[in-house]
């Protein structure tokens, strides 16, 4: 791997942490659940390990159905786990939250090209 691998790399992973950690601030607010200051390094972590998961997935092969699949199940999952308290309201945040963010790529890309 030579170097501007590793920086792809490293943007990609910050790119992931980034948005399943404002991921969990916009479907806290989408609930009406307001976040704990006691719960912040427990949502790092989650949002650490399910990046690297997702990283390790688009490494395997970048575009595929499988880290699709796999980023729908780990963005519900990962709302589930700090916000069980609303299951139903809480995946679907997950899913408009991804949503969202597909609009937002899919409009930056068509602006730059």
């Amino acid at each position: 791997m030579n170097d501007r691998d590793t920086v792809y790399w490293m943007i990609e992973y910050g790119a992931a942490f980034t948005e399943y950690y404002l991921s969990l601030f916009f479907c806290g607010t989408w609930i009406g659940q307001r976040t704990s200051e006691k719960k912040t390094l427990p949502k790092i972590l989650a949002c650490a390990v399910i990046s690297f998961i997702t990283l390790a997935v688009n490494r395997a092969d970048l575009y595929s159905p499988v880290s699709v699949v796999l980023g729908v199940l780990l963005m519900i999952a990962l709302q589930l786990v700090f916000y069980y308290r609303s299951a139903v309201k809480a995946s679907m945040s997950g899913l408009i939250f991804l949503l969202l963010m597909v609009l937002l790529d899919n409009v930056t890309v068509s602006m730059i090209s």
